[in-house]
């Protein structure tokens, strides 16, 4: 797969196609619309090619709202990859200039770049300034045009589309088991071990800070069932627990993403971690000391480990 950043030197020869959009999550109903995208390209003998943009165009047209990614771009690129029937994805640098972009100019950016065969989308997407490139547009730009548009329902679950948007409020409630099911896999979280305060090691709970990148949404605070492995050795895999949120038995302010690694204690320090989200076990709450801190973590490790072991499901939140 090759991945290019911007539209400056993208010239492809091959017939493509295409589908766009922010894909934050490259959730079970992307991989749906992108699935259908391959179909539609193996028909007409094109590649498949993906468009998407960063910053998020959230982010740039409405700059008072916070942006929580499900996904980074380099995070995104490899799930792309992973799909197997991506051939290139274009990360478009989304700004206040392409936001007044009338749809006819940005078709007309990407014909100028590549043989448009298709274009594949859901069917509630537009593009454009004031989103004035509807399907409905879009069809009858691309048959005066010379491509196709493929219009495609958005997947479902339990009677409702799965949306970013769902997911996002999913992880806000600490339900990181319902959010996985609509992403398809385990959510993630993954940042540079750094030094914290050390007290996890001097209560017999060692932990690995980790450093997030703020655009990255970070779920509710509270104590998680996690899997984790250093990004230099993926194939080995760890059990954990994960403390979200400010530390309240000790004053804590600023909120932190600690793991603390069952029956394993390497150096992490430097290392990048990452560590999927498998469980919610509890909230985070102030405990009157550490004594009864380090009983109530002491529970933690063992439901944590009951739950990965796949002897019990997460408790609800």
């Amino acid at each position: 797969m090759q991945s290019f950043a911007g539209l400056d030197g993208l010239a492809l020869t091959r017939p493509q196609a295409v589908s766009v959009g922010v894909f934050d999550g490259v959730h079970a109903g992307h991989r749906f619309l992108l699935a259908r995208t391959a179909q539609v390209a193996e028909r007409l003998g094109a590649a498949v090619t993906v468009v998407t943009f960063w910053p998020p165009p959230v982010a740039v047209i409405h700059p008072e709202q916070p942006v929580r990614c499900l996904m980074l771009p380099d995070e995104k690129i490899a799930a792309f990859a992973a799909l197997g029937n991506v051939a290139n994805v274009v990360t478009l640098p989304f700004s206040s200039e392409m936001a007044q972009w009338p749809p006819e100019r940005f078709m007309a950016e990407l014909q100028a770049r590549m043989p448009l065969v298709a274009l594949v989308e859901g069917d509630d997407f537009s593009l454009g300034h004031n989103r004035a490139g509807t399907m409905d547009w879009l069809a009858a730009y691309g048959a005066t045009h010379g491509f196709h548009v493929e219009r495609v329902m958005r997947r479902q679950d339990a009677g409702m589309p799965i949306s970013s948007t769902r997911i996002r409020r999913l992880l806000d409630q600490g339900n990181v088991a319902g959010a996985s099911e609509l992403l398809g896999r385990p959510y993630f979280l993954r940042g540079e071990v750094v030094h914290g305060d050390h007290r996890g090691r001097e209560l017999g709970f060692p932990t690995a800070n980790m450093a997030i990148d703020p655009l990255k949404l970070i779920p509710a605070n509270g104590i998680y069932a996690v899997r984790a492995w250093d990004a230099a050795t993926p194939h080995l895999i760890w059990q954990g627990a994960a403390s979200i949120g400010v530390r309240p038995t000790f004053n804590g302010t600023d909120r932190r993403v600690e793991v603390h690694l069952l029956d394993v204690n390497p150096d992490l320090y430097g290392h990048v971690l990452c560590v999927e989200m498998i469980a919610w076990l509890r909230e985070e709450r102030a405990f009157a000391g550490t004594a009864a801190l380090v009983a109530q973590m002491t529970e933690d490790v063992t439901a944590a480990r009951r739950i990965l072991d796949g002897q019990e499901t997460g408790a609800a939140t």
